[in-house]
């Protein structure tokens, strides 16, 4: 137990590294906690009681609270729950303040900058997509998905070859140009492969995809990220791009 003091004391509030002293005291409190409502003494377990004797985390020193004032349960599980919910967006978060970090430094710019680029790509989706659409009516919808995935690859690829912040900033234009473009045709798209029974399953399902990138697309790309560096992060959802752009042409009827 003593040893697990120690560890108690490395981990980080939401605020940053808790002060020796203070991670100490704070560090039995929780440990003696623990040991009250027989929870494992996991790093995980620590993390959680600590912010609750701490109040880092107002949430889950409520939810806590909550448990306790009700006479339970607080087990493992209730812990792992407290845990998943509260510590794993900050780990992404973290992840996420890193990456961006490694990018300000290589393209000489602030953080605020580099986090610029997501605004950019947004605006540019919001303000493109639909005078690209009545320009591209007419243009056949097997071609047109091929050809917005090939452009987004190429935007991929110039953002990881960027030597500068000016050269993101026109990656991220085109790509958000060709971005509005796909998520607009793609459901019309999948509705001239099915037959119009399967009309509303074939749209649920495209919608669907388009969820999962939003919530799956964020920690995936930071984790990529944080193991291979940003620049080929994006390099390597150009290579997707382009397979996926392949497998359209090949697979799919014009």
């Amino acid at each position: 137990m003593q040893n697990a003091v120690g560890d108690i004391c490395e981990v980080r509030d939401v605020n940053g590294r808790l002060e020796t002293t203070e991670g100490m005291e704070l560090a039995r409190r929780a440990l003696d906690l623990m040991s009250e409502h027989s929870v494992a003494p996991t790093p995980q377990n620590y993390a959680v009681w600590v912010a609750y004797v701490s109040d880092s985390v107002p949430e889950l020193s409520e939810s806590i609270q909550a448990a306790i004032d009700k006479g339970g349960p607080i087990d493992d599980d209730f812990c792992d729950e407290l845990y998943d919910r509260h510590f794993t967006f900050k780990r992404i978060q973290d992840a996420v303040l890193e990456t961006g970090g490694a990018m300000s430094r290589e393209l000489g710019v602030g953080e605020g900058a580099i986090g610029l680029l997501v605004t950019i790509f947004a605006f540019t989706v919001v303000a493109s997509s639909t005078t690209l659409i009545r320009l591209t009516r007419r243009v056949p919808r097997h071609l047109l998905v091929i050809t917005v995935l090939v452009v987004f690859a190429a935007s991929c690829f110039g953002s990881a070859l960027a030597p500068d912040y000016a050269w993101s900033v026109a990656s991220r234009v085109i790509g958000g140009i060709v971005h509005g473009i796909f998520w607009t045709v793609v459901g019309a798209y999948a509705a001239y492969l099915v037959q119009p029974q399967q009309l509303a399953r074939a749209v649920a399902i495209t919608s669907t995809g388009g969820s999962f990138a939003y919530v799956l697309g964020l920690p995936l790309a930071t984790l990529l990220g944080q193991l291979i560096g940003w620049r080929w992060s994006f390099a390597l959802f150009g290579v997707v791009c382009l397979v996926v752009a392949v497998a359209v042409w090949r697979l799919l009827p014009a």
